[in-house]
C-alpha cells in the first residue's frame, strides 16, 4: 500500500511538472494574417493604447503579430487592433478596424503554431471592389 501511494504522488508530480512546462513554453499571444489577394495590402496595427505601426503584406504572404508575455503565468495579451483601407474604388481612405483574437503560442511563435483560431485572411469581396479581413474558417 505504501508503494502505491508513492507511485500516485510521483504520477501527480509528473503531471503537474509536464503541465507547467507546457504553460511556460507558451510565451506569446499571437494572431496571424495572410493576404489571399493578388494585391499588396498596407495596414496598421497596435497593441492596447500604443501607437499604430505600419505593416505591408505582398500577395500570398503572411505575417504573425505577437505579444511577448511579461511573466510565464500571463494568460492574456492586450487587444490587438488592425486597420486598413478596404475600398478599392475610392480615391480617399476608407478605414476598417478590427480587434483580432489572439491565441497562446509557443516560443518561437509561428503562423502554423497559431492555428485556425488565431488566423485571419485578407480577401477581395463585393465584385473585387473591397478588401475584407476575416477569420479562417474553423
Amino acid at each position: 500500500m505504501k508503494r502505491t501511494s508513492v507511485l500516485t504522488v510521483m504520477g501527480a508530480f509528473l503531471a503537474l511538472w509536464s503541465g507547467s512546462a507546457t504553460a511556460q513554453s507558451e510565451t506569446h499571444g499571437c494572431a496571424c494574417i495572410e493576404n489571399q489577394t493578388p494585391l499588396a495590402i498596407n495596414y496598421e496595427w497596435k497593441w492596447a493604447d500604443n501607437a499604430y505601426a505600419k505593416g505591408a503584406l505582398n500577395a500570398g504572404a503572411s505575417q504573425k503579430l505577437c505579444w511577448k508575455y511579461l511573466n510565464p503565468n500571463d494568460q492574456a495579451s492586450p487587444p490587438l487592433r488592425v486597420r486598413y483601407d478596404y475600398d478599392l474604388n475610392s480615391s480617399g481612405v476608407q478605414l476598417h478596424e478590427y480587434i483580432l483574437e489572439r491565441v497562446r503560442a509557443n516560443n518561437p511563435p509561428t503562423c502554423a503554431g497559431v492555428g485556425k483560431q488565431g488566423s485571419y485572411h485578407f480577401r477581395r469581396t463585393h465584385n473585387n471592389t473591397q478588401i475584407q479581413l476575416s477569420r479562417v474558417a474553423q
